[in-house]
């Protein structure tokens, strides 16, 4: 079974010159079996595109937990500098050909 956390966190940090907002995924297995692993079909979908986009001798088999989220800043002193990035982190085991051979 999935268990899905939304969530939004925001940070002001005038000693450091910045702001930023942040909004994050996080699903991860829930359940007393835990060997029970996660399903390619419950990670989010922008996070598997980029996955399948990689190229890297990676299978995503047995994934326990996945973090994404997005979050976009900018600098207190000059609002014309900003940026925005996305993040993902995925929990898994590597059972491609390669790992068995290692």
């Amino acid at each position: 079974m999935a268990k899905v956390v939304h969530g939004e966190k925001f940070e002001l940090d005038e000693g450091n010159d910045f702001k930023h907002w942040e909004r994050y995924d996080t699903v991860y297995h829930k359940g007393d079996n835990k060997t029970d692993k996660l399903s390619m079909a419950v990670v989010p979908e922008y996070v598997s595109k980029e996955l399948q986009d990689l190229d890297q001798p990676l299978q995503y088999n047995l994934i326990s937990c996945v973090k994404s989220g997005l979050k976009s800043g900018r600098k207190l002193s000059n609002t014309d500098s900003r940026w925005v990035e996305k993040w993902f982190e995925v929990k898994c085991k590597d059972i491609s050909e390669n790992a068995e051979k290692n």
